[in-house]
């Protein structure tokens, strides 16, 4: 199964939006997620299409506060190419918008999801059925109403499954791989 991506991409419109809303720190990780799209943004017209794989992939969060920022940088102490920016330092600046341009051979993320409310593809609603019942061993009837969310945690995906009184929060990769 190919990672679901459901993020949405870092715009210079974004970028914009984020500065004048008081975020100053941003932090970049890597994004595997992202390196499995099959159509990218190239920098040299923002509406033209490509279909080749991107060279790497990266997440952009977004924090107001420096010691938010921190403890997210620190939870990422084993990625190569994690790095603080302040918006103020006119060179973290400066790389923050190439990176809004989406720079060719690059897709760069933001932390929000790209539809107004996740609804999970077949082949994933698929795959969460059949994680419930063989590792949660809930045991959903057809008409059960089993609630799926989707949030982030320092730029890794997960989901909150709900049925009744239970709730499991699991990581996206790990239904996936089920």
């Amino acid at each position: 199964m190919t990672p679901h991506n459901p993020l949405t991409l870092f715009t210079s419109q974004l970028l914009a939006v984020h500065l004048q809303s008081g975020n100053r720190y941003f932090v970049r990780q890597s994004y595997e997620r992202g390196l499995t799209n099959t159509q990218h943004f190239t920098s040299t017209n923002p509406s033209h299409q490509s279909t080749t794989t991107p060279k790497a992939a990266f997440l952009i969060s977004e924090y107001a506060d420096l010691s938010r920022a921190k403890i997210h940088i620190a939870a990422l102490e084993h990625e190569a190419q994690a790095y603080l920016y302040d918006a103020e330092d006119p060179e973290h600046l400066r790389r923050l918008k190439i990176a809004a341009g989406q720079p060719e051979g690059y897709d760069i993320y933001a932390p929000l999801l790209a539809m107004r409310q996740w609804k999970p593809p077949d082949l994933l609603k698929a795959k969460i059925k059949s994680y419930i019942e063989s590792r949660l061993k809930w045991k959903p009837r057809g008409s059960d109403d089993i609630g799926a969310e989707l949030f982030l945690h320092f730029g890794e995906l997960f989901i909150t499954l709900k049925f009744g009184h239970d709730h499991a929060k699991v990581k996206l990769l790990e239904i996936e791989k089920h």
